[in-house]
């Protein structure tokens, strides 16, 4: 019996020690970030928009088809950029572009809106990177590729000085007329 009863004092004092820990372990301060819910994702910010001072942690699934990022700048940023959106097996199911802009110290929050057709639901992670017309500059083309104007074409001088009467007729018109 007297097992029995130091058995139960100790589960209890047990059971005190985890739920005291718990209480302290939590923060009761309004600043406290709270629990993650289901819609939050993981972002992977591209490096160029890392050194640019772009700072992207997370986004969220807020609508049946957009995703929201909450973007703080270190520094003056303005850029076009990609949003892409990848389910568990890392294939890409979407992606959306917008721009994005703020000057130092600034934050906000964005809505990337999908394709309706986009099951945003399977999207496990997120990906986000310059619009790449931004970060490739436009082939040049050659001189040699762009054809000429009709100005620009230099007027033969042989063809000037052929007169109609001289012009060769093509054979089948010459065959026919020696059958006549």
């Amino acid at each position: 019996m007297k097992n029995k009863t130091v058995f139960a004092l100790l589960a209890t004092a047990v059971a005190a020690s985890v739920g005291i820990f718990a209480l302290c372990a939590c923060d009761q301060r309004n600043d406290a970030v709270p629990v993650e819910s289901s819609d939050m994702r993981q972002i992977n910010l591209a490096d160029d928009l890392r050194d640019d001072g772009l700072r992207i942690d997370r986004v969220q699934l807020v609508k049946k088809n957009s995703a929201t990022v909450y973007a703080r700048y270190e520094k003056p940023f303005s850029a076009s950029v990609i949003l892409a959106a990848f389910d568990r097996t890392g294939n890409e199911i979407g992606r959306s572009k917008r721009t994005l802009a703020g000057t130092t110290d600034e934050a906000g929050y964005f809505d990337f809106g999908f394709d309706s057709r986009v099951p945003m639901k399977s999207a496990s992670y997120f990906s986000l990177s310059r619009a790449s017309a931004e970060t490739a500059p436009a082939p040049e083309i050659p001189d040699c590729a762009i054809p000429p104007s009709a100005e620009e074409i230099p007027a033969d001088p042989a063809a000037e000085n052929v007169s109609e009467e001289t012009v060769a007729e093509p054979a089948e018109t010459q065959s026919a007329a020696v059958a006549e």
